[in-house]
């Protein structure tokens, strides 16, 4: 049976890998590349592992900045900062440790990718600027531990004990309109905010790690995603001769030539009308060949007029000499119509007198 799948024109090309056979425009070839493709690629086991490890230390910073928070009773922009990198980093990890154990339909590959490098470059900010108030905020102490020979009482003169504000106020310690009483405060309570500085450093040195698992985690994931190379399609026939010992691949076909039967016979023609053979060919012949370049053997090669036999003539363009129509009178051209009236009226043969 013929395949119609390429349409009844024989000849039609086949489907192309890789093409669009409506229009041949190019379509992706690799499927896997789309933007939400939720195919894993080849990464490290341990890979895995790594979201968990950033969640839990994530957890400890938002802790430790919770407690400076409390301890100061103030907050800096490092602080804020921080803390937003924390409230990103416990979406972004439960989202990753879903996407990798429970929920493998939601791996979204280049999601991930993107969403790893965005918090590389959070964590670098929050840990860097942490870092920053923090070495800060230990000159300050520094200064305040030089005066912490002072009375417990409020009533004293800075000036006495060699007080220097412009220290305090040239590490921005002093605000405004802020009276001697209140650095007096910070004075008592250096032993408070020596510990809420020890913290800082701490949650900026998990920072720091946080920052780095990240990008041990966006590296070897980029790796993976990267290197997974798309679909090959099938590779296309040599066109060169065949390699000494592999046998050619060989298409076998039916071999049978079409077959026409014999011409019927004409009878001769009565009174000026022609008789015309009638056509003897078969409805749907079949054309058998072992050629492969042979349209013949196409699909819908059915659909094909089969060539007439040889020694045949069409009657349609056969000249007719049995009569002749003149379109002139029988005055003008007596002869012709002479010849007209005895080609169309044949005298009856005469009788035998005996």
């Amino acid at each position: 049976m013929a395949d119609y799948s390429q349409g009844p024109i024989a000849g039609a090309p086949p489907a192309q890998i890789g093409y669009n056979n409506v229009n041949t425009t190019t379509m992706s070839s690799n499927p896997d590349n789309a933007f939400l493709s939720t195919v894993r690629p080849p990464y490290r086991p341990w890979l895995k592992f790594l979201p968990i490890l950033i969640l839990v230390f994530t957890i400890g910073v938002i802790a430790m900045i919770g407690y400076v928070v409390n301890v100061v009773g103030d907050g800096s922009q490092s602080l804020g900062f921080n803390l937003f990198a924390g409230a990103w980093t416990l979406i972004i990890g439960t989202f990753l440790i879903l996407a990798f154990w429970n929920m493998p339909h939601i791996h979204y590959r280049w999601i991930i990718f993107i969403l790893s490098v965005l918090s590389c470059i959070w964590w670098l900010a929050a840990f860097a600027y942490l870092a920053s108030n923090t070495k800060q905020s230990f000159e300050v102490i520094k200064i305040l531990e030089s005066y912490s020979s002072l009375s417990s009482t409020y009533s004293f003169d800075p000036s006495d004990y060699g007080f220097k504000k412009r220290d305090l106020s040239a590490l921005g310690l002093l605000e405004k309109r802020q009276s001697v009483s209140q650095i007096y405060e910070y004075i008592r309570n250096l032993p408070k905010y020596k510990t809420a500085a020890s913290v800082m450093a701490g949650a900026a040195t998990i920072g720091a790690i946080i920052w780095v698992i990240f990008c041990v985690f966006t590296v070897f994931y980029a790796m993976a995603l990267f290197s997974s190379s798309p679909s090959q399609p099938a590779p296309a026939a040599p066109m060169g001769p065949v390699p000494v010992g592999q046998e050619p691949k060989i298409e076998t076909y039916a071999n049978v030539q079409p077959v026409y039967p014999p011409a019927a016979a004409t009878t001769a023609p009565t009174f000026g009308h022609p008789s015309r053979p009638e056509s003897t060919f078969s409805s749907a012949p079949t054309y058998i060949t072992n050629d492969p370049r042979d349209p013949r053997a196409a699909p819908g090669a059915e659909f094909l007029t089969p060539p007439p036999p040889g020694g045949y003539t069409n009657p349609q363009f056969e000249v007719d000499r049995n009569y002749t129509v003149s379109p002139l009178s029988a005055v003008e051209m007596p002869a012709v119509s002479q010849q007209v009236n005895l080609a169309e009226m044949p005298s009856a043969p005469a009788a035998d007198h005996r």
